[in-house]
């Protein structure tokens, strides 16, 4: 078919306009949006999980450090001050757990939250498409309708004085 002929700019056929854009546009932004949320939450929850690591490696060498000193034969008192710092150690590691457990959490509320701007943007695109299909099928049947007109314009009359 001659697409050129009827351009969406004639005069014949009014250029595509997607009567939900603002319905469109705005969901495009609450995609956007909540795809950087769900990129924070991941980026806090690895960060969380880094830092509990750390603290992990750190109770690991005070352990094996406080092994060798005992075995080597250690104050008393250096023994508890070693204590001390293991139980505060612990607690730091039982704190960054419970960190870590919200990251967690908020993560997963920021993927259900991505999840879901997805289908909305998703459902407004399928919405889009069936309007964009409309409009196409009325296009080339006006221009269809407009290329028979020319046709039946070269023609002429036929032999009985009627046009084509």
């Amino acid at each position: 078919m001659a697409r050129g002929l009827l351009s969406t700019d004639s005069p014949v056929m009014k250029r595509f306009k997607f009567s939900l854009e603002a319905l469109h546009v705005l969901r495009k932004r609450q995609e956007q949006a909540a795809t950087e949320m769900y990129a924070k939450a991941l980026l806090e929850r690895e960060q969380a999980m880094q830092r509990l690591a750390d603290l992990g490696r750190e109770h690991d060498a005070l352990a094996d450090e406080t092994r060798r000193e005992m075995s080597a034969g250690c104050q008393a008192d250096r023994l508890r001050l070693r204590q001390v710092f293991h139980d505060t150690l612990r607690q730091s590691i039982r704190r960054q757990e419970q960190v870590l457990a919200r990251a967690e959490t908020i993560l997963q509320q920021a993927m259900l939250a991505l999840v879901h701007a997805k289908q909305q943007r998703e459902a407004v695109d399928k919405a889009h498409d069936r309007q964009r299909s409309v409009y196409d099928r009325d296009a080339a049947r006006e221009e269809a309708a407009l290329l028979d007109e020319l046709a039946r314009r070269q023609l002429g009359p036929n032999i009985h004085g009627q046009f084509a």
